[in-house]
């Protein structure tokens, strides 16, 4: 039986290379299995089976371009913004009084990608665009704000929004504020209502 199974294995190795020629078996005695391509006493002929034939598929096309666009949007959501905000004003509502000018500060993290952009808007109108995120507005006429701010990239795609915040702003009279200039002297104006210079330099709690 050992002998067999070794000319079985030994049959299914030899028959690819015999399938294209006549193949002749002969059993002996024992039961041993030969095969051989010429004939032998007492064997006959087989027929061999039809080898087995494997065509590969073809191997898939590379587009570069797609895998290029494919990596970017990977990187792309890499880098997602995950704050856009405002640093200052601190929060909606905010007051500034006499001030020359106003500061407006705009948190992004991570930091602003290059050809991303923040559009800063005054009462709804664009103020400033621009790769950064400081901002400052000149001297404003007391009154009531609203600020906003969009992050775009280079294709002028809406990425972040704040939302829109109020500010106000207040401006001191001149008489009232300290060291405030003197103001002319009308000469004609009745005593009873003089605004003398010492009633300029003159504080409350003075």
């Amino acid at each position: 039986m050992k002998w067999l199974s070794l000319l079985t294995a030994s049959l299914l190795f030899t028959l690819p290379l015999l399938s294209s020629a006549e193949i002749y078996e002969h059993v002996d005695a024992n039961g041993n299995i030969t095969l051989s391509d010429s004939p032998m006493a007492n064997s006959k002929s087989i027929k061999a089976p039809a080898t087995s034939s494997y065509k590969s598929a073809p191997a898939p096309k590379i587009d570069l371009m797609t895998q290029a666009k494919d990596s970017a949007v990977e990187n792309k959501d890499d880098n997602a913004y995950t704050q856009f905000n405002f640093r200052l004003p601190r929060r909606d509502g905010t007051t500034f009084t006499n001030r020359p000018t106003i500061p407006i500060i705009v948190n992004v993290k991570p930091k602003l990608a290059e050809g991303d952009t923040v559009e800063l808007y005054l009462n709804g109108k664009l103020f400033e665009k621009k790769p950064g995120t400081n901002f400052q507005f000149g001297l404003l006429e007391r009154g009531t704000y609203t600020i906003k701010a969009d992050l775009k990239n280079a294709d002028g795609e809406l990425l972040e929004r704040t939302p829109t915040w109020t500010i106000y702003v207040k401006r001191r009279s001149s008489i009232t504020a300290p060291n405030a200039a003197r103001q002319p002297i009308n000469l004609n104006t009745p005593t009873t209502n003089l605004v003398t210079p010492a009633t300029l330099l003159t504080r409350p709690g003075q």
